[in-house]
């Protein structure tokens, strides 16, 4: 399993994500998926329909 650096360039898009009124919730949800390295693509296919 990968691990997230939560760099300051991401802290700062997250922040911006909150601040537009974006679900933060989406984001929280695709990292585990990302970090698993099983693929994303499968998931993709559930969230775009």
């Amino acid at each position: 399993m990968l691990e997230v650096r939560y760099s300051a360039k991401f802290k700062k898009d997250y922040q911006t994500i909150i601040k537009r009124g974006y679900t933060p919730q989406l984001l929280q949800d695709v990292l585990p998926i990302l970090c698993s390295e099983k693929g994303f693509w499968p998931y993709f296919f559930v969230y775009a329909q």
